[in-house]
């Protein structure tokens, strides 16, 4: 009975001791290790000190560029200021250019680093009337390239027809 009691005893301590070393250590089996608590294990994890979803392999998901560019107004008589707004939604190199009615082009400028955010450019309304595209062309910092485009009259007589 007693070398029973002592087997019990002995087997109820190690159980205990083992039970201490998984709270105080920790165990990979009951706990692996996830550094950016994003609920992937690390070794599973292809991003372990960046958070993101299981879906995108525990990597954060790249935010895409986006541009757009209009104008405060669509017919714009000869002479007449012309406001261009633009916008993106992350650092990003832009280019604006307009195309003419004759097919000619002008770059008002040319791979510009601007901030997220809405700009605005002021150009003025001339010769050639008619039809014009404006064109932005947004790169971002992976070399990833987008566009947008918008289309207004300009150089008309004061009736507004072109």
């Amino acid at each position: 009975m007693k070398v029973f009691r002592l087997k019990f005893l002995n087997l109820w301590f190690g159980a205990i001791l083992i039970s201490l070393m998984f709270f105080i250590v920790g165990c990979d089996i009951l706990s692996p290790k996830d550094s950016d608590k994003d609920g992937i294990p690390d070794k599973y994890d292809n991003c372990p000190n960046q958070p993101g979803p299981k879906s995108n392999g525990g990597c954060p998901v790249q935010q895409s560029l986006e541009v757009k560019v209009w104008t405060d107004k669509q017919v714009y008589s000869a002479g007449e200021q012309i406001t261009i707004y633009f916008s993106n939604n992350m650092d990003a190199s832009l280019t604006l250019t307009v195309l003419f009615p004759n097919n000619t082009t002008q770059t008002f400028f040319s791979n510009t680093l601007f901030g997220p955010g809405t700009h605005t450019y002021i150009a003025w309304s001339g010769p050639p009337a008619g039809e014009r595209t404006l064109t932005l062309k947004g790169v971002d910092s992976r070399g990833n390239t987008v566009y947008a485009y918008y289309t207004y009259k300009a150089g008309c007589p004061p009736t507004g027809f072109c």
